[in-house]
């Protein structure tokens, strides 16, 4: 369980430093500092369907979209996303961003970052797709990943794919998602 003050390195995404948590404000706010590369995206397109997402922008820039709307933000700047807006940043800087995060409620989305600060990815940073089908259906009402909503991956491809992982006794609970923190090779 993260509590304020715990760092999070995810591969693919950035640095996390939790300020509050879920157990700091009853479940009603996850607050936390987020630093993003020069360069660096947030992971990739994705939605929160039961939470407002919102940031301040503390140091540095960042470009993105709100459903398909470019967006930027600078020092200063506040952003607001709405449950089920599909979203994703990007530093457009030459510096590493720091933004001061919101997420109202908190529901789990502290398990999800700690999970996924351990999933297995490739040399492209790219995340294992067995331990991440078995992350992503965990943690459907946290985070909803765009591409991983086509009726193709999302029925057929992802249920064999957590189906696999299961076997493989990967975990979409914190401490306990078997993780190497390997490079692996994704097809």
């Amino acid at each position: 369980m993260a509590k304020a003050g715990d760092t999070l390195e995810i591969e693919m995404a950035g640095k996390i430093v939790f300020t509050q948590t879920a157990a700091d404000t009853n479940g009603e706010l996850l607050k936390f500092d987020y630093f993003l590369a020069a360069g660096k995206e947030t992971g990739t397109e994705h939605m929160h369907p039961r939470q407002e997402e919102r940031f301040r922008v503390v140091k540095g820039s960042v470009a993105g979209e709100i459903d398909g709307e470019e967006r930027s933000a600078k020092q200063g700047d506040q952003v607001v996303m709405q449950p089920g807006e599909w979203h994703v940043w990007r530093n457009d800087g030459d510096v590493e961003a720091q933004l001061d995060v919101e997420v109202r409620p908190a529901m789990r989305t502290e398990d999800y970052y700690e999970v996924m600060a351990e999933v297995d990815v490739s040399e492209r940073g790219i995340p294992n797709p067995v331990h991440a089908a078995v992350v992503m259906k965990e943690y459907r009402d946290e985070n909803r990943i765009k591409r991983m909503e086509n009726p193709l991956i999302k029925n057929v491809i992802f249920p064999v794919l957590r189906t696999i992982g299961k076997l493989r006794g990967y975990s979409a609970q914190p401490g306990e998602s078997r993780a190497t923190k390997k490079k692996v090779a994704v097809v």
